[in-house]
């Protein structure tokens, strides 16, 4: 059960429903639909999230709220057979759950909202002029609606060991869920450093750029876009734009909430060394940092980017 392109799609077999699904970017996406295979569409919602998009524009908070409308909305309207097992994400899993007597499996691939808010505010305890810390906290009834579904649901999927831990301690039955990744090795590491994720200050792009200034030699790689914090940030002489891993030595993802960075993923399979606090390690080997500890990122910098001997 598959409410938008997510690169969760990727991992599941046998999927029922797929309402019609925009590509993330490019040219003539109204006109650029895609299927999974064994799975129907709904004619009609190319435009319906066409629409939500262009409503949201860049406002993070808008962006949200427009995909989690669209979440409820398939758990509305959507009429899965009976005799199946059932898989819905989160937000987008209530109704269904509701109504539906065979087994039900929720796919967790948003964090947990409770949490969420209080890493955030803690956030911006520590970074109180941060734009980015302000501009979402998810309102009371999706709090409610998610905390729902996970009582409602026979089994949680995790891609994240924060809510595995989390979770498993609140007596849910939970089983990992590792998104899979098909990248060849990297023979030669770079020497650059990778933020996962976007740069913003809840992923903790002040910590770093403090860390990395301290260290003339290093360079930062940030994907360039919407939502750089600040926004002036490729002008920092360390700092510049992404371009794949070619040039990469490490990757680095200090969030201070949950999440499920792909970067964090695809440089674990590359066979680079990962740096994450806690909500952002993954399932994969990473070394971890304590949230906000400058000291603690820069000593696993500089043990990752140390030169090889000999």
């Amino acid at each position: 059960m598959a409410p938008e392109p997510v690169d969760w799609l990727s991992s599941l077999e046998g999927l029922h429903i797929a309402p019609w699904a925009l590509p993330v970017r490019g040219p003539g996406a109204f006109l650029a639909r895609r299927y999974l295979p064994q799975a129907r569409g709904w004619p009609g919602w190319t435009l319906l999230e066409g629409l939500a998009r262009l409503w949201a524009g860049n406002d993070t908070a808008r962006t949200y709220r427009a995909r989690f409308a669209l979440r409820k909305l398939v758990a509305n309207l959507a009429r899965p057979q009976r005799g199946i097992e059932l898989m819905a994400p989160s937000l987008g899993a209530l109704e269904l759950f509701a109504r539906h007597d065979d087994k039900k499996i929720l796919l967790l691939d948003l964090p947990l909202l409770g949490q969420l808010h209080q890493d955030l505010d803690k956030a911006l305890v520590a970074h109180p002029s941060s734009r980015f810390l302000r501009r979402f906290r998810a309102s009371r009834d999706d709090v409610i609606r998610q905390e729902q579904e996970l009582v409602l649901a026979d089994e949680i999927w995790v891609s994240n060991p924060f809510a595995l831990e989390v979770l498993s301690q609140r007596g849910f039955n939970c089983q990992k869920w590792e998104f899979p990744t098909l990248l060849p090795r990297l023979a030669r590491p770079g020497r650059d450093i990778l933020l996962a994720g976007l740069a913003t200050g809840r992923n903790g792009i002040h910590q770093v750029l403090e860390v990395v200034s301290r260290h003339p030699e290093w360079r930062l790689r940030v994907r360039a876009g919407e939502g750089l914090e600040p926004t002036d940030l490729l002008s920092h002489p360390q700092v510049l734009p992404a371009r794949g891993f070619e040039e990469i030595g490490v990757v680095l993802a200090p969030f201070w909430v949950e999440s499920n960075s792909l970067e964090v993923r695809q440089g674990a399979a590359l066979g680079l060394p990962v740096i994450a606090t806690d909500r952002a390690a993954g399932f994969g080997t990473a070394v971890k940092i304590p949230r906000g500890d400058l000291r603690a990122m820069e000593a696993a910098l500089e043990e990752s980017l140390k030169p090889p001997c000999g």
